[in-house]
């Protein structure tokens, strides 16, 4: 269960990051592209080591928390921006 909470958390960092770059790069907003983009490399790389040799449950957990991250993000980086 403890693993499960960890790849929801690293799934909804990582796409909370990605999810805002893809955000800001519409916007052209350079200084967030590099930072948003360096952090989902960083998690991306973490998250790659902890799922490589996971089974099912945990890549659903991954998935879920991927999904929030995603809506999250793009509701963060269109408030930041006030777009």
């Amino acid at each position: 269960m403890q693993k499960d909470i960890k790849l929801i958390l690293i799934g909804f960092v990582q796409l909370l990051f990605l999810s805002a770059n893809t955000f800001f790069i519409a916007y052209k907003n350079i200084p967030m592209i590099a930072i948003s983009c360096f952090l989902t490399n960083i998690v991306f790389s973490y998250s790659v080591k902890v799922l490589a040799f996971s089974g099912m449950r945990q890549r659903i957990s991954f998935s879920i928390g991927c999904t929030f991250g995603c809506i999250a993000g793009t509701l963060i980086a269109s408030f930041i921006l006030g777009a």
